[in-house]
């Protein structure tokens, strides 16, 4: 059996993933995922994906998403990230109404 060799700076210990994070709705409307900077949300009533709006002109978070949580009741829905943002979204239009 062949030895493979790592290239110098390809240790494991070198790479930082960001985790993958999913949060359901609290009455299992909808699901949401975040892997890396990449926020998906997927209504689980209308069996399809959901279109974020973000009028901030750019993608939803620059850098990894660390938290996504809904709120108690399911109105409103939370992503924070590396890139030092909080964005607070609705979760009836799944328009960000503030980013912090």
């Amino acid at each position: 059996m062949e030895e493979t060799q790592m290239e110098e700076g390809a240790n494991n210990k070198d790479v930082e993933v960001a985790p993958a994070l999913i949060s359901v709705h609290p009455n299992q409307n909808s699901v949401a995922v975040a892997v890396g900077s990449d926020l998906r949300v997927y209504d689980l009533l209308r069996d399809g994906a959901v279109y974020l709006l973000d009028d901030s002109g750019g993608p939803s978070h620059k850098d990894s998403i660390r938290a996504i949580r809904y709120g108690a009741n399911g109105k409103l829905f939370v992503s924070a990230g590396d890139d030092k943002i909080v964005k607070i979204w609705s979760a009836e239009s799944w328009k960000c109404i503030s980013s912090v």
